[in-house]
């Protein structure tokens, strides 16, 4: 079995998959990278892919994500830590 996991507190680059206001690269991964292609990508290589989100802030990234992965009949995990650590200190969650 093949398993990769995300752990986000930020979205990538792109406006394309977030509405951040500084990004330093607007138009994308400036490698030319896309989100989208990797997820088919993991999907047609029948990786399991779980993403653990740390708070709101990666949600149209995740949601781009989802669309690209699921497009293969594949099911994308989403482990969502934002509440739980939301009254946590930065000690604890660490």
């Amino acid at each position: 079995m093949k398993q990769a996991f995300l752990i986000c507190d930020a979205p990538g680059h792109g406006r394309d998959i977030h509405d951040c206001k500084n990004d330093d690269y607007p138009d994308g991964s400036p490698d030319g990278l896309k989100i989208d292609d990797l997820m088919r990508k993991f999907a047609a290589y029948n990786i399991n892919f779980t993403i653990v989100k740390i708070n709101e802030k990666c949600d149209l990234m995740i949601k781009v994500m989802q669309e690209s992965y699921n497009s293969f009949n594949r099911v994308l995990g989403v482990s969502d830590l934002s509440h739980a650590v939301q009254f946590k200190s930065f000690a604890q969650v660490t």
